[in-house]
């Protein structure tokens, strides 16, 4: 899935920015992943595309990653933590040249 959505907030890093989208889009990650399992596929997990290497080691490690710069940051962008733990979303790394959905915000 991809999709544009405006969020009011600011933030202080692109590092942040990522976490507080990905926190904007697990509802829809989620319900996919549950709807899929609930039609009797064999999904097991849902693969999250990343290519912000600081942005996946805040959705995998939570807090343990975080360092003084990112201590502001909200408990709740770390949900992700909690589904990672338990194997419904892979944080899977992507590098910025293969990924199609920057294609308008990054120039290539």
């Amino acid at each position: 899935m991809s999709y544009l959505r405006k969020i009011k907030l600011n933030m202080r890093s692109s590092t942040e920015t990522e976490l507080v989208v990905v926190d904007a889009y697990m509802t829809e990650m989620l319900w996919s992943l549950y709807f899929i399992q609930g039609q009797g596929c064999g999904v097991e997990f849902v693969e999250l595309h990343q290519d912000n290497v600081s942005t996946q080691l805040l959705e995998v490690n939570g807090r343990f990653s975080s360092s003084k710069k990112m201590k502001h940051i909200n408990v709740k962008f770390f949900f992700i933590k909690d589904k990672v733990n338990l194997g419904e979303i892979k944080v899977k790394d992507c590098p910025t040249e293969v990924m199609w959905a920057d294609i308008l915000t990054k120039p290539l």
